[in-house]
């Protein structure tokens, strides 16, 4: 077992730490090769088979089973996309980061330089709805996590949590939302409250998930204990309350 070093002077410190994020840095890069070179090597697959997606799904599951770890084919996708994006010359990797003078990660490049999948780029229609599938899953992920920041800046009883509450929950909000701390109710929370797509994608995501739990549940080859049922049994009541306002509201 290693001792780590502690620093005898402010230079000894700067020094360390100037070091390991050099390191960092350095592993950043790594990846980024490595994956230009899975992006090389799926595209060359994707050529002697005609692009097609069995080809991909059976190369995910080759990789993964060699590996140890699940790879699935949209992984595979967007590497693929990042080779070709750049003609097949990691140097113009290099090139752009030093245009932008900051490094580059592989999840910037996917997000914000490879070319967007569409249905008329994508190499099937296979890859198409992956990545159909993929954003809708960001967006879902966005509304849990959105529900939750609004939970909390609500506080108990839906109250709102006044200026004067912990720092804590102020620095939380920043750092999820990346917006102002400084008015709780300021920022995402108030443009999702306003936007009629958001409501709408939100209630459409709400219900989804519950559909997806009794799914799971039914699929439990367990009973349900005295509190379980008594849980799910005030439940249904809700969903009845709910559907019957929902055709209300269809009928008016």
């Amino acid at each position: 077992m290693t001792t780590a070093v502690v620093p005898a002077s402010e230079e000894e410190l700067i020094d360390l730490a100037a070091g390991t994020y050099g390191a960092i840095l350095r592993s950043g890069r790594e990846m980024l090769r490595l994956k230009f070179e899975l992006g090389r090597l799926v595209t060359i697959h994707l050529q002697r088979h005609t692009y097609a997606h069995a080809a991909v799904t059976t190369l995910a599951k080759s990789i993964s089973g060699a590996c140890g770890k699940v790879i699935v084919p949209q992984r595979l996708y967007e590497a693929a996309r990042f080779y070709d994006t750049f003609g097949g010359q990691l140097e113009r990797v290099w090139e752009l980061e030093r245009r932008l003078s900051y490094p580059l990660t592989y999840t910037f490049l996917i997000r914000s330089i490879i070319p967007k999948v569409h249905e008329g780029n994508a190499w099937n229609p296979e890859e198409w709805e992956l990545y159909q599938d993929h954003q809708l899953t960001r967006l879902e992920k966005a509304v849990h996590e959105i529900e939750s920041l609004k939970r909390k800046v609500e506080g108990p009883g839906g109250r709102t949590v006044s200026s004067g509450e912990p720092m804590s929950l102020k620095e939380e909000l920043g750092s999820v939302s990346q917006v102002s701390a400084v008015e709780p109710s300021a920022g995402v929370l108030t443009i999702c409250e306003d936007s009629e797509g958001y409501q709408r994608f939100r209630v459409t995501t709400l219900v989804s998930a519950i559909v997806q739990y009794c799914q799971q549940l039914e699929a439990v080859q367990e009973f349900l204990s005295e509190v379980d049922r008594q849980s799910l049994s005030g439940v249904v009541p809700i969903v009845d309350k709910l559907v019957g306002r929902s055709l209300q509201e269809a009928a008016a």
